[in-house]
């Protein structure tokens, strides 16, 4: 069982306020009585962003760095793509960086001057220290989330902003106590999070390595090898052959149909998946396909980032978008048919810059390495094994860090709203241990296996 929050935080030595006072605002609930609360136009500026016209952008550097929106945000600050000369709207250094339009409630911090568009807001520090500040902000997403409006996107004005209720502490000197617990308390579990993430990428390519070996020099590596005659791939193992998808694989591209957002939200009795370039994106209430087939991608921009798999198979009863490929094997295994088109480089072949697009004619073009049907299931046996361990390790540590960010936030969001008392400690120092050396203790997972089949 996952550890309570108590396992992280040393509760005994940190204890709430001696007394309470409501505070009149249904979501901050009681706040310290020594407390007050205001609206944020009351303690601090909002500067609402403008967006100039489209032709006064550039990618080089001249002028501003410009945000229009929340997609340059990192995890603290933001990094640009686009300049701009004409900016109307500016984020000082250290401006709280606020997604104004959906996903509304992103926060970033302005680590110099920047120019910003209509997707974010600055909010300027005036009469509360800076990075109080950032932490009451980090907490107000559920707030904008619950009072923004719109029917394309959802959005939230700046009189909303502005007229939003904060809680703090009167004394300065107090908010400076909790920022800097805070920026302490959320270095180490960061520094923690950075490291599984790490380990969870170094699992992924571990297995992509391993598929990769596999479906392409086979399992015996005193096999004899011979040249493909392809360059990528190099050898294969002598009593392979090199042949296309075309000659290999059965396209069911002619069996798609592409439904609209309209027309499946009109259906009542939706109980089929509906496969998208990515996986299923949906339910309906009829299906195209009854059997296991193999999809994979056509368009997007996974085809580059491969950020989820790009070749899946699809089983049961489902329907199917314009958006992925439908392949059966013609003779062949479909489970090594599915691992080999996961570990092909598809780059070569795709068309379309904004748009990437990988062709069928494209697709069906590409040389293939193809063993004999007996090894063809002995590789795709001994990769369901051999993934399936990793896959239990990756999914692990997914959950160890999904409910470790949720802790952060909770974190963050007890001590600026006043459920802990902060008064009287001190800024922690970048080396402490003590207390905080074992918080993450009950967390930590194996290093990834040298040797997975062992």
């Amino acid at each position: 069982m996952y550890p309570e929050k108590e396992k992280f935080v040393e509760f005994r030595s940190m204890k709430p306020y001696p007394a309470y006072k409501a505070s009149g605002i249904e979501w901050l609930g009681e706040i310290p009585e020594h407390w007050e609360v205001k609206k944020l136009k009351y303690c601090d500026e909002v500067i609402m962003g403008q967006s100039p016209n489209s032709e006064d952008y550039q990618l080089e550097p001249d002028g501003l760095p410009f945000l229009q929106g929340n997609a340059d945000f990192t995890q603290l600050y933001p990094k640009p793509r686009i300049w701009c000369n004409t900016a109307n709207k500016i984020a000082e250094t250290d401006d709280i960086l606020l997604s104004v339009r959906a996903p509304i409630g992103a926060v970033n911090i302005a680590d110099q001057r920047y120019g910003i568009g209509r997707g974010l807001c600055a909010i300027r520090s005036i009469k509360t220290d800076k990075k109080y500040l950032y932490y009451i902000v980090l907490c107000l997403s559920d707030e904008l989330n619950s009072i923004g409006t719109g029917s394309t996107f959802t959005a939230v004005s700046v009189d909303e902003i502005r007229n939003l209720p904060i809680s703090q502490p009167r004394s300065l000197e107090e908010q400076r106590t909790i920022a800097a617990y805070l920026d302490h308390k959320t270095r180490l579990i960061d520094t923690y999070l950075a490291k599984k993430q790490q380990q969870v990428e170094r699992w992924q390519a571990y297995r992509a390595a391993l598929i990769n070996q596999a479906v392409t020099k086979g399992l015996n590596p005193a096999a004899p090898m011979k040249a493909s005659g392809i360059e990528w791939l190099g050898e294969i193992p002598a009593e392979w052959k090199i042949s296309k998808i075309k000659h290999e694989l059965q396209s069911l591209d002619y069996k798609r149909v592409p439904l609209s957002g309209e027309i499946r939200g009109a259906m009542e009795n939706k109980m089929y998946d509906y496969y998208g370039a990515s996986g299923v994106i949906d339910k309906t209430e009829a299906y195209l396909f009854d059997e296991t087939l193999i999809l994979l991608g056509e368009d997007g921009a996974n085809l580059y980032s491969r950020s989820t798999p790009l070749a899946f198979l699809a089983k049961g009863k489902y329907w199917v978008n314009n958006h992925a490929h439908v392949l059966k094997p013609i003779n062949g295994d479909i489970d090594y048919f599915v691992n080999l088109l996961e570990s092909i480089d598809y780059t070569p072949f795709i068309t379309g810059s904004a748009q990437p697009k990988l062709t069928m004619e494209n697709l069906q073009n590409i040389p293939i390495p193809i063993p004999p049907i007996l090894e063809q299931r002995a590789i795709a046996a001994y990769l369901d094994e051999q993934t399936a361990k990793i896959d239990t390790l990756v999914a692990a540590t997914q959950r160890q860090l999904e409910r470790l960010h949720a802790y952060r936030a909770t974190l963050i969001s007890d001590v600026v709203t006043g459920k802990i008392d902060m008064r009287g400690r001190k800024g922690l120092p970048e080396n402490h241990c003590g207390a905080d050396a074992t918080i993450l203790q009950p967390l930590r997972g194996k290093e990834p296996l040298r040797n997975i089949s062992s």
